[in-house]
């Protein structure tokens, strides 16, 4: 497997570093699929914390990690970057031989500035350096764990010089076959920044006022990296030269700082200007609004003039019709004279007739004038309603008072005509009295005549009033019958057009609906056909399933025989061993010297007290005041034991204790197979083992503290400190009568980026008190106490301890081991302590680690 852990440094940095190396032709890892995607960062998210408080994976995730290793198995180079990984570089080493591992250190000036540069406004800075020692420590210890496998580089210098750091892998790994030609020179070009200088400058202050515990770390990781660039740098060779850099990076922020003001003001100013911008479109758009109104004022003058043409038209149309009229009667009046000049007996009827047309003529004269006179009172009326439009309209007033005239002055010589000849009558008339005897006869008969004539005029003027009656009747009727037609065809058109609609729309929902039915068709037809293909997959499923389930009860038999078989022989192997004695208690036992003071034990197949080890290594080395023991098991913590100091002994879990004694038998048994050591060194060596089994037998025997239950009192949560308050029930100790007694697991100088580097145990005063040697140590708000406090990360108060009698430090040595059981039971009965518990457990640990190192 090829494939790249990319880990040390921030997310960030790491995530530009591995997007180089990506684009130089290593493969991103690929997640699994589980319902929902499951990534390494996923996988770290949940895995780290459990790795970190030493706490056991779990099978589900141990599997899910080989999972992702086999997915990404086909790639020929693959890699992952996560700042996380660094909590789980053993896992992966142990998990699979193929993982190498690209490990990013960090200068404490470049982590001093990314604190200062971050989203803290007051950062604390020996947190933070704290913070880059336990990371850079854990670093160091991985590669020098697997120098092979690792390659250290600082990631600056990585991020700088991309190609240079693949020509290194390629170097040390030849498999990746990276190629650096494909790098995207822009993607990790960044701008010279004043502010980060000026940030590193203050770094660099910092961490020379803390040399003493950071130099020597860095200057090992200094040694231990691969350099990518020539880092031979001349430093400042006084404070001078130093101060001088300080205040040209301050120069340089205050450059920066002006021009951001000016690009403020650059801001304001076109802000300013947008508003104004805003406030000239509302205007326009007002302006805009007003020009459409006149618009539409003008289309309705304009609308209103054409009406007035329209009315002022229909008016001359009927002034024509009139003046035709007037014409015709004056042609007919003309050709009456004429018949009655041919005619002299006629001559009365036609003067009386003449006479009658003469009276109807001036009646219709009198009803023309009249109308002339209502016309022209109507076009006053309407030029007075429209005042407003009288400089539009005077033309056609003016043409209308033209033509008034014209009528008078026609009028007036139709009157001279009939003037002269009504004269011209009378003079023949005069003429004709000499006749008018002759014509008396004939007259009185033409008045009989006329009166006949007149009777059936009067008759016939009856007939055709009735005529005229009954059409009147007729026509309103017809009127009332089209207009009842109307209605209904409108009435009938209004249903037939809502017919129309209500079938359009029940085509369209039967079109709908038969599409629909054509597409459940479908959908049924292709269900019918994917449930008769899923039917036969799943009988062949089941049937494969029924064999392979046999095959599995058999195979299921035969494991459990294979098994039973299996355990039978190992107990029977163990039954061996243990009467075989210690010298067979291994399958296989290699013991060699690497030096004169030292000695190595290899076991394989251990068996010690019940519990076979499968494998267990024990380095043991003499020196002029006792012997020290390094114990490792395969899987578990591994311990000391140093009979120098005695009481460290007492700071050993009882399954350590019982261990040690046992594998100290076997050590003293396995001295005959060491086939070149000589009998006095083989001597001396039995002699150092069977002082250390004393020592480890007398500290079994010392009475260890006891108690019947356990009470979490209170718990304190300030800003800057916590504690726990615990009461143990019923606590006794050596011949010391049953009592409840109390004590407090506490941490100082707490932040919300740090927990567990300041911790204590706190002995407050108490009227039952199991310390027989108890002293006011110092005083809080909860009252006296005496407290042991440590620091990370193997720092402690020895002077306080020292004060103690022995039989007082057994007693807290005990506590102490048996604080994580304490704080699993409480964890274990519901209790919140406003913080997760692992952080408890963690700083539990790290007490009694510091109190194994220091108790002398």
């Amino acid at each position: 497997m090829k494939s790249l852990c990319i880990t040390g440094a921030s997310s960030s940095s790491c995530q530009l570093v591995a997007t180089g190396l990506y684009q130089a032709g290593l493969q991103p890892a690929k997640p699994l699929r589980r319902g929902s995607l499951i990534d390494l960062g996923s996988w770290h998210k949940r895995a780290t914390p459990l790795l970190r408080a030493g706490r056991p994976l779990g099978r589900l995730w141990e599997k899910t990690a080989e999972e992702l290793m086999l997915a990404n198995l086909k790639e020929s180079a693959w890699g992952w970057h996560d700042a996380q990984s660094l909590w789980a570089l053993d896992f992966w080493a142990g998990l699979e031989s193929g993982i190498h591992f690209l490990l990013l250190c960090e200068s404490p000036e470049n982590a001093v500035a990314r604190a200062l540069l971050g989203t803290h406004p007051e950062p604390d800075i020996e947190a933070v350096l704290e913070q880059w020692k336990i990371k850079q420590a854990e670093l160091l210890r991985f590669y020098l764990d697997y120098p092979e496998r690792s390659l250290l580089v600082d990631v600056q210098q990585a991020i700088e010089n991309l190609p240079q750091l693949i020509a290194c892998c390629n170097e040390k790994w030849p498999e990746l076959r990276l190629d650096p030609s494909y790098l995207d020179k822009a993607l990790h070009e960044e701008p010279p920044s004043p502010v980060g200088d000026f940030a590193r400058q203050l770094g660099g202050l910092w961490c020379s006022s803390h040399a003493l515990w950071i130099e020597p770390l860095w200057q090992e990781l200094v040694a231990a990296q691969v350099p990518l660039v020539n880092t031979e740098a001349s430093e400042p060779d006084d404070v001078e030269s130093s101060t001088a850099i300080l205040a040209s990076q301050l120069r340089r922020y205050q450059q920066l700082i002006e021009e951001e003001g000016r690009c403020h003001d650059l801001e304001q100013a076109l802000a300013e200007a947008r508003r104004d911008n805003e406030q000239l479109e509302e205007t326009l758009a007002t302006t805009v609004s007003a020009h459409e109104e006149q618009q539409r004022a003008l289309a309705s003058t304009r609308q209103q003039a054409e009406e007035l043409e329209l009315s002022q038209r229909a008016k001359e149309a009927e002034c024509e019709s009139l003046l035709q009229s007037l014409h015709h009667t004056q042609e007919a009046l003309e050709l009456s004279l004429a018949q009655r000049q041919s005619d002299q007996h006629t001559f009365e009827a036609e003067l009386m007739d003449a006479r009658r047309r003469r009276d109807e003529l001036e009646t219709k004269c009198q009803s023309l004038l009249q109308s002339l006179h209502h016309t022209q009172e109507a076009l006053e009326l309407s030029l007075a309603q429209r005042q407003s439009d009288q400089h539009t309209f005077e033309a056609e007033l003016m043409d209308a008072r033209r033509r008034r005239d014209e009528l008078e002055t026609e009028w007036e010589s139709l009157l001279q005509s009939l003037h002269q000849t009504q004269e011209a009558l009378e003079l023949s008339l005069a003429q004709r009295q000499a006749d008018q005897h002759t014509f008396e006869a004939e007259q009185a008969e033409l008045a009989e005549a006329l009166a006949a004539a007149q009777s059936r005029v009067s008759e016939l003027q009856s007939q055709n009033d009735a005529q005229l009656l009954s059409l009147h009747a007729a026509q309103e009727r017809l009127e009332k019958a089209v207009t009842q037609y109307q209605a209904d065809q409108q009435h009938s058109q209004q249903h037939q057009e809502t017919l129309q609609q209500r079938m359009a729309k029940s085509q369209q929902e039967v079109e709908q609906a038969v599409a629909v039915h054509h597409r459940l068709e479908k959908e049924k037809r292709l269900a019918a056909e994917e449930a008769a293909r899923l039917t036969g997959e799943c009988e062949a499923t089941l049937l494969a399933w029924q064999a392979s389930q046999q095959q599995l009860e058999t195979a299921l038999k035969t494991y459990q025989q294979q098994k039973s078989q299996a355990e039978e022989y190992r107990q029977r192997l163990h039954a061996l061993k243990r009467r075989a004695g210690p010298v067979y208690a291994a399958d296989e036992l290699t013991v060699f010297q690497p030096d004169a003071q030292s000695l190595e034990w290899h076991f394989k197949k251990l068996l010690l007290e019940e519990v076979e080890h499968e494998t267990l290594q024990a380095s043991a080395a003499l020196s002029w005041n006792g012997m020290t023991v390094d114990i490792t098991p395969a899987d578990g913590t591994p311990w000391s034991l140093d009979t120098s100091r005695p009481a460290s002994l007492n700071t050993l879990f009882s399954h350590q204790q019982e261990t040690s004694i046992s594998l100290v038998e076997v050590m003293k048994g396995s001295l005959s197979a060491w086939q070149d050591g000589a009998p006095e060194s083989i001597e001396e060596w039995r002699r150092s083992l069977n002082s250390l089994q004393a020592a480890l037998e007398q500290t079994q025997e010392q009475a260890s503290l006891g108690y019947a239950g356990i009470e979490l009192r209170h718990v304190q949560s300030n800003p800057d400190y916590e504690h726990l308050w615990i009461t143990l029930q019923q606590a006794h100790m050596a011949n010391q009568p049953p009592q409840d007694w109390h004590f407090r697991v506490s941490c100082a100088n707490v932040t919300p980026g740090s927990f567990g580097t300041q911790p204590k145990l706190e002995l407050p005063r108490q009227e039952s008190q199991l310390l027989q040697g108890w002293f006011e140590e110092s005083r809080d708000d909860f009252g006296s106490k005496l407290e042991l406090r440590f620091a990370l990360p193997e720092d402690m108060d020895v002077g306080i301890w020292m004060r103690l009698p022995h039989q007082d430090q057994l007693l807290l040595q005990s506590l102490l081991c048996q604080l994580p059981v304490m704080l699993t039971r409480l964890e274990q009965q519901g209790r919140h302590t406003g913080r997760d518990w692992q952080d408890w457990h963690r700083l539990a640990a790290d007490m009694r680690r510091i109190l194994q190192a220091k108790a002398v």
